[in-house]
């Protein structure tokens, strides 16, 4: 696959993220909030699981994008529609702050915490690019859902 000239840049993040979040959007609208607690496999993660942890990979972008760095102590998940509706604004406030950050800020080092320990150093770009995936595997995830009826 060929690679994309701006590949390492704040540019293309930005259009990657400007696609995904309408699909991941319409991904997680499509979850019945009755039926948070089904799990195709019983060692697979709940389907509220896998929505919380596309939210707090939301979360930690942007903290990294606002700040440089973000702590991911997480707590229980929160109910169907707060979790919709962090979704929906967190995902504009990323693309402000996206549209505000600059190529040199891209290249700043970002830290993330948990329990007061810094656990990974890694540019912001990097910090974003590895949530951004980690995000894309949950909403794939969460996509199987749907092939399996569940949606």
């Amino acid at each position: 696959m060929p690679k994309h000239p701006n590949a390492g840049t704040v540019e293309f993040y930005r259009e990657r993220d400007a696609v995904e979040t309408p699909l991941t959007l319409e991904v997680l609208r499509a979850l019945p909030a009755d039926r948070l607690a089904y799990k195709p496999h019983k060692q697979s993660s709940s389907a509220e699981a896998i929505f919380w942890t596309i939210v707090r990979c939301l979360i930690t972008r942007n903290e990294v994008a606002a700040v440089g760095e973000a702590d991911l102590t997480a707590g229980p998940p929160p109910s169907y529609r707060t979790m919709l509706a962090q979704f929906e604004g967190l995902s504009s406030a990323l693309a402000d702050k996206l549209g505000r950050l600059s190529q040199a800020q891209w290249e700043q080092t970002a830290r993330l915490w948990v329990g007061g320990q810094v656990v990974l150093e890694k540019t912001v770009g990097e910090v974003l690019w590895l949530f951004h995936f980690d995000l894309i595997v949950s909403v794939r995830a969460s996509t199987s859902l749907t092939n399996v009826g569940f949606c």
